[in-house]
């Protein structure tokens, strides 16, 4: 019975360890599954909060394009210069002043001056798509980035031509255009943001339709 008792004595300080050994790696497994809970839920927080923002910024520059058309109208008798941009107060329709190409789609950049709050627009010769092209400054022209200094610290903006700043930016910015079916009264605009995201490209689009009536 004695044998028996400091055999056991003998041997309980390893099963002590190895339990808590087991204690600590159990411990360590859940600390560990609840940092990457936290981290995939503060990831899905970010994304979110993202996509939200890009959504507001497609709608933006579909709204600048309403309010583009809804000025030609007041400013020209002409119903022809609906979809014109122009800082002259005459429009004459065979001048070229015309923002849409009349053979396919026109990729435009939104331009809001901050200071002035003036919506500009400028044609870029290709299409937004980080997706098939993820080097970042092939697309920079489409950028939209957060100024630094004051006032509208903060905001979002495009810059025209080549004047982009050297940091990337937090978003880019498309607008699509094209008249449907040739019919230079009806105009399609789909409103493209992308960004990227854990090293992947996201993707916002919004499309409406718009009639010079």
């Amino acid at each position: 019975m004695s044998h028996v008792t400091r055999h056991t004595l003998r041997f309980r300080p390893a099963e002590s360890m190895l339990e808590v050994i087991v204690a600590l790696f159990m411990i360590a497994s859940a600390s560990t599954a609840s940092l990457v809970m936290v981290s995939q839920s503060r990831n899905a927080s970010n994304i979110s909060e993202n996509k939200t923002e890009a959504i507001e910024l497609a709608e933006d520059a579909l709204e600048s394009f309403v309010m583009l058309r809804n000025t030609n109208w007041m400013k020209f008798p002409e119903k022809s210069c609906w979809d014109a941009v122009l800082e002259e107060v005459a429009c004459d329709k065979n001048a070229g002043e015309h923002l849409l190409s009349e053979t396919g789609p026109t990729y435009v950049k939104v331009i809001l001056n901050p200071l002035e709050m003036r919506t500009e627009f400028e044609t870029v010769g290709y299409l937004l798509d980080l997706v098939n092209d993820k080097n970042p400054n092939d697309m920079k022209p489409y950028g939209l980035f957060e100024r630094t200094e004051e006032p509208n610290k903060g905001f979002l903006v495009a810059y025209k031509g080549n004047a982009q700043p050297a940091k990337t930016p937090r978003y880019y910015r498309m607008l699509q255009l094209k008249y449907i079916n040739g019919n230079k009264n009806l105009i399609e605009a789909t409103s493209r943001v992308q960004w990227f995201s854990l090293g992947e490209v996201q993707e916002v689009t919004e499309t409406s339709t718009f009639a010079n009536y």
